[in-house]
């Protein structure tokens, strides 16, 4: 909790470095190198961050979302979905890595221009349709509680948003009344 509050409080020197000390003091345990991804500074290169992280514990669904983030922070779109699907994978009942994922396929979209009147590739109808699931998905496993109430409308733009890049303008307008409904 203290590493958070020094971030939160713009102190990002000394969170680093008690996230360093974490990691240092507890190799093993996940949530130390989560937090330590979650501090390391944006000019650090992901390679070398992504290669102090044993390869086993990259596969821990957190260590993955949390690599994902960070490769996602630094434009590496590639990397980031390879490490949001094993963050999936791994935990499926957990609606963060497919909102994480969805977000990712979306920015992939963006490797060339898109307009509305020239329709998706192939590979980019399947990212959208991809997007469309997990959207879907995460949406049913998030809880009915407030804890979740700026997550669904989030889900709900992403989804409208692929629902527009596909044509279908009926759901895409459904989705954004119903997230500003909220």
């Amino acid at each position: 909790f203290e590493i958070v509050a020094y971030s939160m409080r713009g102190n990002a020197t000394k969170a680093r470095a008690l996230a360093v000390r974490l990691v240092g003091d507890l190799p093993k345990f996940s949530r130390a190198k989560v937090t330590w991804l979650g501090t390391a500074p944006l000019s650090a290169e992901f390679a070398d961050l992504e290669s102090q992280i044993p390869i086993k514990q990259r596969s821990d669904p957190e260590v993955a979302q949390a690599l994902a983030r960070a490769a996602a922070q630094r434009r590496l779109w590639r990397a980031a979905e390879t490490h949001a699907r094993m963050a999936v994978k791994k935990a499926p009942k957990w609606p963060e890595p497919k909102i994480a994922l969805a977000e990712i396929l979306y920015s992939l979209q963006f490797e060339r221009p898109v307009t509305l009147d020239v329709p998706p590739s192939a590979q980019e109808e399947r990212h959208l349709k991809k997007i469309v699931q997990l959207t879907t998905s995460a949406e049913a496993l998030l809880p009915a509680c407030t804890g979740s109430a700026h997550e669904r409308p989030q889900l709900q733009v992403l989804r409208s948003a692929a629902y527009r890049s596909l044509g279908d303008a009926k759901r895409a307008d459904d989705d954004i009344r119903a997230a500003y409904a909220v």
